[in-house]
């Protein structure tokens, strides 16, 4: 008899804690949808070439994928690590990281080199159009997939 009081008491905690879990699940639906839309689609990254074409755009920002490679299965979470190179004025750039780190998807940063353009540099054929203190900055980051 008191193994059958116990065993009925687990099911009873466990039918508890299943019923609190609906509850949470039903009042937090809106915030844990918005958690599942953070995450690109590992099939699908054109979303994600197009989000950060028109952040470049409106920040006013030249950039040039230079990688987009799948992560491994060694890898914990699944994700894209993308490489990026770009050219703008500091300010520009600053809002540009901004917009990237508040936007729709979850990324994490992995290096990041920053350099202002040389008198010598603005004045060459590669960097026509730029000017002294404008940056080239160089960055690479992995944005999570499903």
């Amino acid at each position: 008899i008191l193994s059958q009081r116990a065993a009925f008491a687990a099911l009873e905690t466990k039918t508890d804690n299943l019923e609190k879990f609906k509850l949470f699940a039903e009042n937090n639906k809106l915030n844990l949808e918005k958690v599942e839309n953070v995450f690109l689609e590992s099939d699908m990254p054109v979303d994600f070439i197009d989000f950060l074409e028109k952040i470049a755009r409106d920040c006013q920002v030249s950039f040039k994928v230079s990688s987009l490679t799948k992560q491994t299965d060694k890898e914990i979470w699944p994700a894209f690590l993308v490489q990026l190179s770009s050219l703008s004025s500091f300010s520009n750039f600053s809002r540009f990281l901004e917009k990237l780190g508040s936007g729709n998807y979850l990324i994490e940063v992995q290096t990041l080199t920053v350099r202002r353009l040389s008198e010598a540099e603005a004045k060459s054929p590669q960097f026509e159009g730029w000017s002294v203190g404008d940056v080239q900055a160089e960055f690479s980051f992995k944005v999570y997939t499903k």
